[in-house]
């Protein structure tokens, strides 16, 4: 029977109640470069700790193991040499026996015990272990061997044998120090590494900040934040800027409203600007939309935004040459002293005229950016709002409307004016983009004309939104493939094979809906979706390819 010590965990590792209070009021406060610092210094301790104290007990474990393994071969060939003084009833015999075991630095006691008797037969101990009347070893971890002494098949008696464990304490505890030693020793040297490392985290965010600053005091929307990169503060740098350079074109555009109080040829001049500063916006929206790694699909829409604001912008630029042209005239008639009355009439009339198509044009225009700026804000960005759903849907599908132009189908909605939705635009809008797209490129290849119709309505908490064409339809063996990734029917003729895939992940992922398809060839296509009215807190991010 063997009687093994279990070391206390308190041994191994250190009282909870030890450890100071929750450290997160106190790293809250500290710089982020000291905080990174402190985590990657607690995470590496954490490592090697875990790791030298399971080398550790399992150093102890072996240890332990070899010491009972001894134990029990010396027993074994004690006992064995044992059998001839207890057949000889020898106990001085014995004692000179178990006297050998003086050799044995580990074993501090023997005890040698006949067969049916409780007295000691004969006994070895060291002088600070008990002997064997007295009781048990005062020692501060033992393991103990009982061993029967036989001579062919029959027991003469029984060896009881105990040994130190101080031996393997001592390893134990050269190990707990070779640990912390390694332990700080990795500290001394992951510390100025870290410091070094964790600038590349600081130094873009104490910039950040510093530009905010001098923006803050000094009121210069001109200044930029430098784009240290492709990661989050990259981003946020480039988001940063871009915020700066919408405040710096508002600011200019309220400077040239105070400063329209010249004369009426000043105003026509005004009108000219404000023109080209929409046309500088949109090329800037158009770079920045392009650049931005989100919309890399708004690339055409941009495009589409400058076609169909050509037309007003064109009339407003019509407006503005007639009225400087009669501005010029009035201007030389005065000069050369021939100006009438019915002269100037006629000029007030004509700016009159002017003016009210430059204003009607310059609305329609700023109309129809901010209707396709509300698209692309939401197609960039994860936002959840509250949104009127027709309205939003007649947006999407005006943004759509260069490429619907090019083609003789037509797009018609059957929506409830007051349905409302808590949800998320952008995935909508993806969505949406990426069905209608869909039919464009696969479901008309007859080219006669053709319809797709976006349907909604609330079913409880639920909306179920239906978008169809009466186009070619698919075939079985198409429907079973339809949202696997990367599988198109135009892969030369604009299809990458992951429209359908982003719709289905958007629909099932971000909004936690589900979405059906019924189609038959030659009888059209229809996604049946339904979704909550109220949308989850937190969705995937759309993916901006609408083409399948």
């Amino acid at each position: 029977m063997w009687n093994l010590p279990r070391p206390s965990s308190s041994r191994l590792a250190p009282s909870c109640s030890a450890w100071p209070g929750n450290p997160e009021p106190v790293l809250r406060n500290q710089p982020i470069g000291r905080k990174l610092t402190v985590i990657a210094m607690v995470a590496a301790a954490a490592g090697l700790l875990l790791a030298a104290g399971a080398l550790i007990w399992l150093a102890y474990q072996s240890e332990l193991r070899a010491s009972e393994r001894n134990l029990q071969t010396i027993g074994t060939l004690m006992a064995a040499n044992s059998t001839a003084a207890l057949s000889f009833n020898d106990p001085s015999t014995a004692t000179e026996v178990l006297a050998t075991l003086d050799a044995t630095p580990a074993i501090v006691r023997a005890c040698l015990y006949a067969e049916g008797e409780p007295a000691v037969f004969a006994s070895f101990q060291r002088p600070e272990s008990a002997d064997c009347q007295t009781g048990e070893v005062q020692l501060d971890g033992v393991v103990t061997a009982r061993l029967p002494v036989q001579l062919l098949g029959e027991t003469l008696g029984h060896l009881q044998l105990t040994a130190t464990l101080a031996p393997v304490y001592a390893q134990l505890r050269q190990q707990v120090q070779l640990t912390l030693t390694v332990l700080i020793g990795s500290l001394l040297v992951t510390v100025p590494l870290m410091t070094r490392l964790q600038r590349m985290i600081t130094d873009p965010v104490l910039h950040l900040g510093t530009v905010a600053r001098q923006v803050s005091e000094t009121r210069d929307y001109s200044l930029r934040a430098q784009d240290s990169g492709a990661d989050e503060i990259g981003q946020l740098a480039r988001d940063f800027n871009t915020m700066l350079a919408r405040i710096q074109h508002r600011d200019a555009d309220i400077l040239a409203a105070q400063k329209r109080l010249a004369t009426q040829v000043e105003e026509t001049r005004t009108a000219n600007r404000e023109l080209e500063q929409t046309m500088d916006q949109l090329q800037t929206a158009q770079t920045q939309l392009v650049q931005t790694e989100k919309l890399a699909s708004l690339g055409g829409l941009v495009a589409g935004v400058a076609h169909e604001i050509n037309t007003p912008v064109g009339v407003g630029v019509t407006a503005a040459s007639t009225l400087r042209a009669a501005a010029e005239q009035l201007v030389e008639r005065l000069a050369a002293g021939t100006l009438k009355r019915s002269h100037l009439s006629e000029f007030t009339s004509t700016a009159d005229d002017a003016t009210r198509i430059i204003l009607s044009n310059l609305h329609r225009a700023s109309e129809l950016v901010q209707s396709f700026k509300q698209v692309a804000v939401d197609q960039s960005s994860a936002e959840r709002r509250h949104f009127n759903l027709k309205e939003y849907v007649d947006e999407v599908l005006l943004s759509l409307t260069p490429r619907l132009k090019k083609t003789p189908h037509q797009v018609t909605t059957e929506i409830p004016e007051d349905l409302m939705l808590d949800s998320y635009p952008g995935a909508l809008a993806q969505i949406l983009t990426n069905l209608v797209t869909n039919a464009l490129i696969h479901a008309f290849d007859d080219r006669r004309p053709g319809t797709i119709t976006v349907q909604a309505q609330a079913e409880g908490e639920q909306l179920r939104l239906i978008c169809s064409d009466d186009g070619c339809g698919m075939s079985p063996d198409h429907r079973k493939k339809l949202f696997d990734p990367f599988f198109t029917t135009k892969r030369g003729a604009g299809g990458s094979g992951l429209g359908m895939h982003i719709v289905f992940n958007l629909v099932t992922q971000a909004l936690q809906g589900r979405i059906t398809v019924e189609t038959e060839p030659g009888q059209g296509t229809r996604y049946d979706m339904l979704i909550p009215l109220r949308a989850p807190d937190r969705p995937a991010p759309p993916s901006q390819d609408p083409r399948s």
